[in-house]
């Protein structure tokens, strides 16, 4: 069967698959992360200089247009890894490989993914460049000189995502529930919702939100396909790159961005894009598989 792979994660999940374990596991995820998050906001801004902070005044997100504001907060992402792994531990003696998968089969899928996804990319701007207009953001030597640290500070950020939601939550739903109209569409709906921001997207957050739920569904097949979270990553992890650190939104979320759009994320042209977007999420899915041969 296509998600027979699936097991490997699963049956460490099986040996204690109460629900009532995950509810439980689900609080710690939320107490830990949140008090985990605001020490780690607290103390980045008082080391921070002013202009990088990550907290604005009016007790929001700051506009995280220089690199190092960016990175902060990237790294921050270190405490729901943190609060992961707690929960896994104390409900389900789980540990990070066990989310992950066997070492070797995870890094193989992963670098096969990416390099799929980047051939994928060049084909598609070869045979449809796209010409929307874009502005330069940073010098490239700036760029090029933050990108290490940066690249890093990423694989945090979508390591930390993926433990937790095709990680953790779908193989413990797996280890309960047979059907894939559960242990895939609930992590993926609410990784969707998680992503819902109206103060960042303004009338656009439920279309992003639906987008990120749509993506968590390709990586969660992926997931299943494979045993081993190394797709999921790779394609999370190029995803971001692009979004991030090649061509952002305008404003917020812009500071490592080489180029940026003239608009943002509250702009009309996110909503005719978004079918763009979902197409993207397929091709590059189908692309994966391909590469993959699941």
């Amino acid at each position: 069967m296509q998600y027979d792979p699936h097991e490997s994660l699963v049956a460490p999940a099986r040996a204690r698959p109460e629900l009532w374990r995950l509810g439980v596991a689900i609080v710690i995820v939320g107490v830990f992360y949140t008090t985990l998050l605001i020490t780690y906001l607290l103390l980045a801004d008082a080391l921070l200089p002013p202009s990088d902070r990550l907290i604005a005044r009016e007790d929001s997100w700051a506009e995280l247009n220089t690199p190092l504001s960016m990175i902060a907060v990237l790294l921050s992402f270190t405490t729901m890894t943190a609060a992961t792994l707690i929960a896994a531990r104390k409900m389900h003696r789980r540990g990070m490989m066990s989310m992950i998968g066997a070492p070797k089969p995870a890094l193989r899928d992963f670098w096969r993914t990416l390099r799929a996804l980047i051939v994928l990319n060049a084909v598609l701007w070869v045979l449809i460049p796209d010409d929307t207009e874009i502005i330069a953001n940073l010098p490239f030597s700036i760029w090029l000189g933050w990108l290490p640290l940066g690249l890093l500070a990423l694989l945090i950020q979508i390591g930390s995502e993926e433990l937790l939601f095709r990680g953790y939550l779908q193989q413990q739903m797996a280890a309960r529930f047979s059907t894939p109209l559960i242990w895939m569409v609930v992590p993926s709906v609410v990784f969707g919702a998680l992503h819902y921001d109206p103060l960042y997207g303004q009338a656009n957050a439920m279309v992003m939100a639906v987008g990120a739920g749509v993506f968590g569904l390709a990586a969660a097949d992926l997931t299943a396909r494979t045993g081993t979270l190394g797709p999921a990553l790779a394609l999370h992890f190029f995803n971001n790159f692009m979004a991030m650190f090649v061509v952002s939104l305008s404003g917020e979320m812009s500071g490592l961005a080489l180029y940026t759009y003239p608009f943002d994320a509250s702009s009309p042209l996110i909503v005719s894009e978004f079918p763009v977007e979902l197409a993207w999420i397929l091709v590059s899915w189908l692309a994966a598989r391909v590469a993959l041969r699941v």
